[in-house]
């Protein structure tokens, strides 16, 4: 016995769920893209300047002492940075950074909509945006970093995004970006770095979450770069067997000096309070100045 022929009521209500699907599809993707245009309004601007030092004043204005004379953050572009540095960062984190030419942003916001970014391997935009904002903890936070990445990258070349990204990127030794950090670790310019001082300062970058740095990172970045047909074998060999104590300089932890005796013990008391109180990368860099109550007069 055959089943009775659909009524025409039902012949229509089948044939509006597609469209009703499609709809909602439709509506879904505007708010999407209305909503990460208006999350991605904050976007950093990738202007960098060099740092200052810290100055403290007297009460009167009159200048009592510097912190971190060093030169802490120093922008570079990609030229004027050696090209195997360069090459062992791209190859530790993300070895086609600079050959794609289009935003792939589903990824992205597909983790950004289940609230799991964790489990896409930041890229470097993102590295990047999270030096000023940190790791995004909340579905909210998640979602507009995702559309700052997208508009980022829509609004700046690549490259222009890993200079930024390569000036202001903390390497240890007070020392942000790749030039402060070649001058802190091996006493010279990012431009003459080296094989293993490339190695040593792209691993400290991709185990940026480890406690200290690791001999193994070093050798991953080395293998790495070998694998690119970026080093020799020979190269890769040498390398591996050089101590990490013949690539670094001693480390020579920042002192107040130059100053009046009976000065020193209360600017380095003052020290310690001002580099426990504000963030790291805005006091080392020069971000504020310190106005005090001393009186030289007294």
């Amino acid at each position: 016995m055959s089943d009775p022929p659909p009524r025409d009521g039902d012949l229509a209500e089948t044939a509006s769920w597609p469209l009703m699907i499609y709809l909602i599809i439709i509506i879904g993707v505007f708010a999407l893209g209305v909503a990460a245009r208006t999350q991605a309004s904050a976007a950093p601007n990738l202007q960098l300047r060099p740092d200052q030092d810290v100055v403290v004043y007297d009460r009167y204005s009159k200048e009592l002492a510097r912190f971190h004379p060093e030169i802490n953050l120093i922008p570079l572009t990609l030229e004027e940075i050696s090209p195997i540095l360069v090459d062992a960062i791209l190859v530790a984190l993300d070895p086609d950074y600079l050959a794609k030419e289009q935003v792939e942003s589903w990824a992205t916001f597909a983790a950004a909509l289940t609230g799991r970014m964790d489990s896409v391997t930041p890229s470097i935009t993102q590295r990047y945006l999270r030096l000023e904002r940190g790791e995004p903890d909340r579905r909210t936070e998640t979602f507009k970093e995702a559309s700052q990445i997208v508009s980022l990258e829509r609004a700046e070349q690549r490259n222009s995004i890993l200079e930024a990204y390569l000036s202001s990127v903390p390497l240890g030794r007070n020392a942000y970006g790749v030039e402060a950090a070649s001058l802190a670790w091996f006493g010279r310019s990012a431009a003459d770095i080296e094989i293993g001082q490339a190695a040593y300062l792209a691993s400290r970058i991709s185990d940026s979450d480890a406690d200290s740095f690791s001999v193994d990172g070093r050798n991953r970045v080395l293998t790495a770069l070998y694998q690119a047909k970026l080093i020799t074998e020979q190269e890769l060999i040498d390398e591996r067997i050089t101590p990490i104590g013949d690539l670094v300089l001693p480390d020579t932890s920042f002192q107040v000096s130059d100053l009046d005796s009976d000065l020193v013990p209360v600017l380095a008391k003052m020290y310690q309070e001002l580099s426990a109180d504000h963030d790291e990368k805005d006091f080392v860099t020069g971000e504020f100045d310190v106005r005090s109550t001393i009186d030289l007069e007294l």
